[in-house]
């Protein structure tokens, strides 16, 4: 099941955080989500997505991505997105830890 999109302080407003906290948590009382979920632009500024893959290190985090769209395409293909990453795995399909693979292949 997939979850909110997660915010930081000052992303979005204080009640909106809090109401898609509260679907979180009952969506999690019944199905296995990821801890994270966030998409992958903005690209800049890259201490975004550092903060998300330091995340990456300790959680499950889930990031959405359009090849579609040149800039992400560019960004995933270059050897950008393996640079940036440093020690957090790149999961195929969706994988949580402690629990079994689902293969989206």
């Amino acid at each position: 099941m997939r979850r909110n999109f997660s915010f930081g302080p000052g992303e979005k407003g204080a009640i909106n955080r809090w109401y898609r906290d509260r679907q979180d948590k009952r969506l999690a009382q019944r199905h296995r989500m990821t801890d994270f979920f966030f998409s992958l632009p903005p690209l800049e500024p890259r201490l975004r997505l550092k903060r998300i893959f330091t995340l990456a290190l300790q959680f499950d985090v889930e990031v959405e991505t359009h090849p579609v769209n040149a800039e992400e395409y560019h960004f995933l293909m270059n050897g950008e997105l393996m640079g940036s990453l440093g020690a957090v795995e790149v999961a195929r399909g969706y994988r949580l830890r402690g629990g079994a693979d689902r293969s989206m292949a």
